[in-house]
């Protein structure tokens, strides 16, 4: 992230620039590129015709006649015209029976169907009756195979409305509620659940911190578990539920979930605050974006720098004012410089001169008097007067003695303070609780502070013990992940 000049003290390394490794300013929008309506653009769900029944989803516009005349039968009797009969009754009387009867309907078979005659033809009386009542039973046998047929060809005809056996899993009363309750508890909540670890915070995470592996910068947890594992070239703090990130030429923003925002267009960046977000377009102008991406003040301003309470510092020219996240002015831009506002206050220059403001009462706190400054924490601010640091209180005036060679802000009681090439850490009384002994300090967040020792970073506790090992090449404090 690009550095003005302005922001010549640095959290991680105060005195210098606020984003250290950042000094490029790469493209960013052309236009404004928000979400869609939807994040995924609804698939439309594909369904057989209203009203039209399961057969017209396979083309089949009734679940009668047209299945047949699909298999090549217009009608019933096509069947047997099929086999060289004009018509069904044909069939029997080239059989030696006489005219055909129909079976009435109702008699199981949902069709009439070509059945027997009224009786056998009356044959000579010096012949036995035997051959007839022989072929009478042929005939019985024959119509059942053919009712048989007919009734396979029905089911054959029905059986895809019916859903299938992977479907039911088993058909049983006793087991029918299976497929839909018992997988469910124990696969469903698994499917959901296994991504999280990689690709969302656990549950019960409530801070979030990038770190720079040999792979790229992850974020991690406060147990020190990788909970989105996307390799950025580089990133910063969590803030609202979305952090920079900066990759393939551009910065956007990562939620929770490792989604991003939109494509990473933008050439310079900040973190989220009252909703809004500073962003550069193309390496010139800074406007203001919402969580969607899209664009609440244009890019209008020469410089937009980090923002809190929904606050940001702006220039415009060679001036520093102070806008709200809808772009309204809050304090003219009749500034030299002006740092990031915290608790209502924020550090302006006049000339070469730095104090402190009451943003509501646009009245000085602490005059410009200071050679550099910090943003307040805790009601207390790190100075630089006479090339040392120290601390003055919401009235200006200095509790903490100017003799550390570097300081930054408080959080959860202590604040990290060079002495000579070492950082500890120290409470708000001024005393050293944990000994200077680290190459580099930043501030704690949930109960965690990332140090540098022999070349990596870890995190220690507030009693100066390393809980989460040195194994980064760099790492960022802790912040809450909304």
């Amino acid at each position: 992230m690009s550095t003005p000049e302005n922001h010549d003290h640095y959290p991680q390394q105060p005195g210098n620039q606020p984003y250290p490794y950042d000094g490029q300013q790469a493209a960013g929008y052309g236009q404004d590129q928000g979400y869609p309506a939807g994040d995924v653009p609804s698939q439309q769900a594909t369904g057989f015709p209203q009203d039209a029944g399961y057969y017209q989803g396979q083309g089949y516009p009734q679940q009668g006649t047209e299945y047949y005349q699909q298999q090549g039968y217009g009608q019933d009797a096509a069947y047997y015209q099929q086999q060289g009969y004009g018509q069904a009754g044909d069939y029997y009387q080239q059989q030696g029976y006489g005219q055909q009867q129909a079976y009435p309907q109702g008699a199981g078979y949902g069709n009439q169907w070509s059945g027997y005659t009224q009786g056998p033809p009356q044959a000579s009386k010096s012949k036995s009756k035997l051959p007839w009542i022989i072929l009478a039973i042929v005939a019985v046998l024959l119509v059942i195979g053919i009712a048989a047929l007919v009734l396979m060809l029905t089911g054959n005809r029905d059986q895809p409305a019916v859903p299938s056996p992977s479907a039911t899993a088993d058909p049983a009363p006793t087991n029918a509620p299976e497929p839909t309750t018992a997988p469910e508890p124990t696969t469903a909540p698994e499917h959901t659940a296994a991504p999280e670890p990689t690709n969302a915070p656990a549950p019960e995470a409530n801070a979030l911190a990038s770190v720079a592996t040999r792979g790229g910068w992850v974020y991690i947890n406060t147990s020190g578990e990788v909970v989105i594992q996307n390799q950025y070239e580089r990133s910063w703090l969590y803030s609202e539920g979305w952090a920079p990130v900066y990759h393939d030429g551009g910065w956007t923003f990562v939620n929770l979930m490792g989604e991003e925002l939109v494509q990473p267009t933008f050439s310079d960046i900040w973190q989220f605050s009252g909703g809004a977000a500073p962003v550069q377009l193309n390496g010139g102008k800074w406007g203001l974006i919402d969580t969607k991406g899209d664009y609440i003040v244009e890019p209008t301003y020469d410089e937009i720098g980090e923002g809190s309470n929904g606050q940001f510092p702006a220039r415009i020219g060679e001036k520093w004012g102070l806008i709200d996240a809808q772009g309204k002015v809050v304090l003219d831009f009749t500034y030299d410089g002006m740092k990031s506002p915290a608790e209502w206050i924020v550090g302006v220059r006049q000339g070469t001169a730095w104090g402190y403001l009451d943003i509501a009462k646009n009245d000085f706190i602490f005059s410009p008097q200071a050679e550099d400054l910090w943003r307040f924490g805790e009601g207390l601010a790190p100075v630089l007067i006479d090339g040392k640091w120290g601390y003055v209180d919401l009235t200006g005036k200095l509790v903490i003695e100017a003799e550390y060679d570097d300081a930054w802000d408080f959080t959860e009681g202590l604040a990290p303070v060079r002495v000579g090439d070492a950082w500890g850490y120290i409470d708000r009384q001024g005393k050293l609780v944990i000994q200077p002994q680290f190459e580099s300090a930043l501030v704690f967040y949930g109960g965690l502070a990332p140090v540098e020792t022999g070349d990596l970073w870890g995190y220690i506790d507030p009693t100066g013990n390393m809980v989460i090992q040195p194994q980064y090449i760099e790492a960022r404090s802790f912040q809450p992940v909304s």
